[in-house]
């Protein structure tokens, strides 16, 4: 049985090693775990094993990217009073987008929605 735990060790420091040469890539985990052909969480969960250094590439910035003036456009629509949907409308970007610069930025927008007001005129109904 001591030959078939060296085994094991041998290949459980096999593949630390490939993972880790993965790492050193400048890769994304995403693109690791497809040329791995497993799942991001699998990958992730021996990197954690391992403890491999291998940082979390956040996926929040494709948004700002998207737009010229960064944060910036974004701050100065706000204090123009446009509200997320009109900013959206106006970068060119998804309203989820919007959101989530808003959130991660602390970014505060007009709230679009009418208040007390009808957002439609009333249709009144008469009796017979």
């Amino acid at each position: 049985m001591s030959g078939w735990k060296e085994l094991l060790t041998k290949q459980e420091l096999e593949r630390a090693g490939y993972i880790q040469a993965l790492a050193k890539q400048d890769i994304s985990r995403n693109q690791g775990a497809r040329r791995l052909k497993v799942s991001l969480t699998y990958l992730s969960k021996l990197i954690d094993k391992y403890g491999i250094h291998w940082p979390v590439r956040y996926g929040q910035g494709v948004g700002i990217n998207k737009v010229p003036g960064g944060v910036a456009e974004y701050i100065k629509l706000a204090d123009k009073g446009y509200s997320k949907a009109d900013a959206a409308r106006e970068l060119d970007v998804s309203f989820n987008t919007v959101c989530a610069v808003a959130k991660n930025n602390k970014i505060k927008f007009v709230d679009g929605r009418t208040k007390g007001g009808l957002r439609s005129p009333k249709i009144s109904v008469t009796s017979r």
